[in-house]
């Protein structure tokens, strides 16, 4: 396997306990240590509802979301036993308030999940 952010080899010792433990590591040792995330939660109300942002970083990146599947998985996993049958989870790139205002009055409550934060 190959990391996603820094494309190096991952290479993952076994012994005859873990040898058909297959658990997948998109991201090495390394880009794990330097590239750590800081989940932000910002709430923004809307017309029917609200809107909660989370983000992976404070600031804008360049990587890619594969890297960082285990932890989108956790997120998602939370959200979908949190959110009811009528609220939205979106996976977004990037948020602006274009977009904001467009899913104004789409149901409920609406999750997205985002890279960077969003600043007003």
């Amino acid at each position: 396997m190959h990391c996603y952010i820094c494309g190096k080899a991952i290479i993952i010792k076994r012994t005859i306990k873990t040898l058909f433990n297959i658990k997948p590591l998109f991201r090495c040792k390394n880009c794990t240590r330097r590239y750590q995330i800081y989940p932000f939660r910002q709430v923004i109300p809307k017309e029917n509802g609200e809107f909660f942002l989370y983000s992976l970083f404070t600031e804008n990146n360049d990587f890619d979301w594969l890297a960082f599947n285990d932890e989108v998985a956790k997120w998602f996993n939370k959200i979908i036993n949190k959110c009811k049958s009528n609220d939205f989870i979106f996976w977004l790139d990037k948020i602006d308030l274009k977009t904001l205002e467009i899913l104004d009055n789409v149901g409920n409550n609406i999750y997205i999940l985002t890279k960077e934060i969003l600043i007003i």
